[in-house]
């Protein structure tokens, strides 16, 4: 495995520092953590294929150890001080939480409708 590159002093910031605010180059390294998990948070329990495609877009951006992009994870999270590791488990501890989606199938809807008779159908589920 390939030594992992330091992102500048100039770019580093730790969340609990109390010394300095964060630099514009921070902020938006954030701004970008914070849009993925929103994301993730918003679409895990989508059923739309929209909403899906989302949700495996933000789970690969996640999951990636790409390096050489400074908007990837990893180098986000190195910029920002976070543990790479810890953050996904978080997120995966957090959707362990959420309800389960229905299954496809689950979603038919029935009509408490009864047999065909000779006069159309009869209601209520059963035949007289």
């Amino acid at each position: 495995m390939p030594d992992r590159p330091e992102p500048p002093p100039s770019l580093l910031w730790h969340p609990g520092r109390l010394d300095r605010s964060p630099r514009p180059a921070e902020r938006l390294v954030l701004a970008v953590l914070e849009n993925a998990v929103r994301m993730f948070q918003r679409y895990t329990t989508a059923d739309d294929q929209r909403g899906r495609r989302l949700l495996v877009e933000t789970e690969e951006w996640f999951a990636s150890d790409e390096l050489e992009w400074p908007f990837a994870f990893v180098p986000i999270c190195d910029v920002l001080g976070l543990d790479a590791a810890s953050v996904r488990s978080g997120l995966r501890q957090w959707r362990a939480q959420q309800p389960r989606m229905l299954e496809p199938h689950s979603r038919v809807f029935h009509l408490p409708l009864g047999r065909p008779t000779e006069e159309g159908l009869h209601a209520g589920g059963s035949v007289p």
